[in-house]
């Protein structure tokens, strides 16, 4: 996990320092003495590119958020695109593009127009939020309770689906992989594990086709990569 962190922070620092011509761009440093940012509420800005220890933004922002750091939660509305690179990651607010997370440990809770690709130590979505478009994620325990429109492909250790997800899935799931008792999924969902899938009470589902999995390979380590 240290590996694809570093990757990732790699990732948003050569963006940090790569501004779009097309547009102007907000470079934020982090402040002096605590290394932290803060973007408070009333505060205006556009394109924002921030690094710093703890990144909190309760600002809406027009355009694109680009941010990296040990600890980041935004708490406001982003118009665009969010690429994020950071040890803990909470996204609270509204997107209203795609999402690239890097991160130890993120939790989404906002809706989200666009696309999800996420890699990380533990992920949960929240049944708070939702995802407009399609969901990529790799990395540990992996929870989804949000509702996804468009395709899901999960790569993880222990995976559970627990939302409306009427179009096409495939998990991965090299330890547990589980069905929760909200879960609506019509279509045939595509699983390769070691075990089978554990369907709770409740859960309203196709088929599962299931395949033993032989080699789980490094398929997260993939995904980050693709982040950036």
């Amino acid at each position: 996990m240290k590996k694809l962190l570093s990757s990732a922070l790699v990732g948003i620092a050569l963006m940090l320092f790569v501004a779009p011509t097309a547009f102007a761009a907000e470079f934020i440093a982090p402040d002096s003495e605590s290394g932290n940012v803060t973007l408070s509420a009333g505060e205006t800005h556009r394109n924002v590119y921030v690094a710093g220890g703890t990144v909190f933004i309760n600002s809406d922002i027009a355009g694109d958020l680009y941010a990296a750091g040990s600890n980041i939660v935004v708490e406001s509305s982003i118009e665009d695109d969010v690429v994020i690179g950071a040890g803990s990651v909470t996204l609270n607010g509204q997107v209203g593009g795609d999402i690239r997370i890097g991160g130890g440990d993120v939790i989404i809770n906002g809706q989200v127009d666009g696309d999800v690709i996420v890699a990380g130590g533990t992920l949960l979505i929240s049944e708070r939020a939702s995802v407009g478009g399609d969901l990529y994620a790799a990395g540990g325990d992996l929870t989804i309770e949000a509702p996804v429109i468009g395709t899901v492909k999960i790569d993880g250790a222990a995976v559970k689906l627990n939302s409306n997800m009427p179009g096409s899935v495939q998990v991965i799931a090299a330890e547990s992989f589980t069905i929760g008792s909200k879960a609506v999924i019509p279509g045939n969902i595509s699983y390769k594990g070691k075990t089978d899938a554990v369907v709770q009470d409740g859960a309203q589902i196709g088929t599962v086709d299931f395949k033993k999995m032989e080699d789980h390979g490094n398929k997260a380590s993939r995904m980050l990569a693709a982040l950036f």
